[in-house]
């Protein structure tokens, strides 16, 4: 019965937005990379960029139920700049908003639908790698032969303050759910500073 009712979950789910893919607006402030579904913008002293699709780690099936932004975080500043999911907001054309999620969050819901969820405590080590677009030689280091485990909580983006000069990388994940309209926007503050980031959801 509880496989049955996850089925009629997911197929409800899928009729309203499995399929589409999430690509920056072209017309926005900000360097925009369409290719690689990229933008990037200054605020506060810092440069985030923003990058979608690039889930690409255990469990693999994650954004059949969430949507995984990845971000870099350079402080171009002399001060400490501070990150805070608290400061990041997902709002649809329909104005439903939506906070990030705690990766344990993410973990349970994944445990819940029977994934397991172990970490994979080699991540960091070993030769060879994920590189993704982002410049800076922005790589998870990974093994090839990885075991079923939840790199989520690992590859999450780090809170707290950056550094002058340093840079944080990781996910921030939000639950998935059929949005209402055809686009997104990606609310960011930083440092008392803000930058919307819109994303246009296409088949």
């Amino acid at each position: 019965m509880k496989y049955f009712f996850w089925m009629i979950v997911l197929v409800l789910f899928c009729a309203g937005g499995c399929g589409k893919a999430l690509i920056p607006k072209p017309d926005q402030s900000g360097k925009i990379d369409l290719h690689s579904r990229i933008i990037s913008k200054k605020m506060g002293g810092a440069k985030v960029s923003v990058q979608t699709h690039e889930w690409q780690f255990n469990p693999s099936e994650l954004e059949q139920y969430f949507t995984p932004f990845l971000f870099l975080v350079r402080n171009e500043s002399e001060s400490k700049i501070p990150v805070s999911l608290n400061s990041i907001y997902l709002v649809d054309t329909g104005g439903n908003q939506l906070k990030p999620l705690q990766p344990s969050e993410v973990e349970k819901t994944m445990t819940d639908r029977g994934y397991v969820m172990t970490p994979t405590a080699h991540l960091g080590i070993g030769m060879g790698g994920y590189h993704s677009m982002f410049g800076m030689g922005f790589t998870f280091p990974l093994n090839s032969a990885r075991p079923l485990g939840s790199d989520i909580a690992s590859l999450a983006l780090p809170e707290g303050d950056i550094l002058p000069g340093a840079t944080v990388r990781g996910f921030v994940y939000f639950q998935r759910t059929p949005p209402a309209g055809d686009s997104l926007k990606l609310h960011i503050e930083m440092n008392q500073t803000a930058e919307d980031y819109y994303f246009l959801l296409k088949r």
